[in-house]
């Protein structure tokens, strides 16, 4: 594809790399602006940390993880602290579990609203996702599996299959990476433009709720598409991204009942005009 987005001179931007730092920027704005919309927005301050510290802690978690599932030279106390500490592969669930333990520590610590956290944070993180899954297109990374020969005569369609230049194979493939993209996105804009409306009706804490559980679900399919080494644990029937969706999905089922056990008690407190 397009691995180097542009190039003057020695001035050399990868494609994958702005793309990266561009969804970091754009979550950041949409972590502010969301956050005016909460009844309670939190500090300037408080947002500022809780970026810093969700995308300090993110970007370790998806390096630990590649490395356990990508580099097996590395698995040692020495080998792991010199994979952390240098530019390398990543995984995004690695990157979602550190943002959301390094995020959770934080939200004890500041005695933040946990519910309202998710409800901004998680979106943000998924548009992040959905930029990033374009730098992976351009630069032929995360790509799909083999299109059946039978649909072979479809390599100029880009929605349907496409040829990556750095496998040297010219063999048409699933553009993946744009499928997640635009499924984050169908995602992600329904809950955001009605963040409001799906707290007050169903209560605080379901939009983030809803993106965890979406994105599990389409994760867990679209790795079906995918061509590239991803670990398997159980075989080549499962690749570690489906056992991790599978994991939050089951995690998500078991705490659905607390959760909207907990929204009733506070509209009960709450009354039927109260916040």
């Amino acid at each position: 594809m397009y691995p180097i987005l542009f190039e003057w001179g020695p001035i050399v931007i990868p494609s994958w790399h702005f793309m990266y730092a561009l969804g970091a920027v754009l979550a950041f704005f949409m972590l502010c602006r969301l956050n005016l919309r909460l009844a309670h927005p939190l500090e300037n301050r408080q947002i500022s940390n809780l970026y810093i510290i969700g995308y300090l802690c993110g970007y370790f978690g998806a390096r630990f993880l590649s490395i356990v599932i990508e580099q097996p030279e590395l698995h040692s106390v020495a080998g792991l602290i010199q994979g952390l500490t240098q530019l390398g592969s990543m995984t995004f669930y690695g990157g979602a579990m550190g943002t959301f333990l390094g995020g959770l520590i934080y939200v004890k610590f500041a005695r933040l609203n946990l519910r309202d956290v998710l409800d901004i944070a998680i979106p943000c993180g998924l548009i992040a996702l959905a930029v990033g899954r374009l730098g992976c297109f351009l630069n032929g990374d995360d790509y799909g599996s083999l299109v059946p020969e039978s649909w072979g005569h479809f390599p100029g369609s880009f929605l349907w299959a496409v040829t990556f230049p750095n496998l040297e194979d010219n063999l048409p493939r699933y553009p993946v990476q744009l499928w997640e993209t635009f499924v984050v996105l169908a995602l992600t804009v329904p809950l955001v433009l009605n963040l409001s409306r799906i707290q007050s009706r169903l209560g605080h804490g379901m939009v983030g709720y809803f993106a965890i559980v979406g994105y599990a679900n389409a994760r867990f399919i679209l790795e079906f598409f995918r061509g590239d080494f991803r670990g398997h644990p159980f075989g080549n029937w499962m690749s570690s991204s489906q056992l991790i969706s599978l994991i939050i999905l089951i995690l998500c089922g078991l705490t659905l009942p607390t959760l909207l056990r907990t929204t009733r008690k506070a509209k009960d407190e709450r009354g039927p005009s109260g916040y």
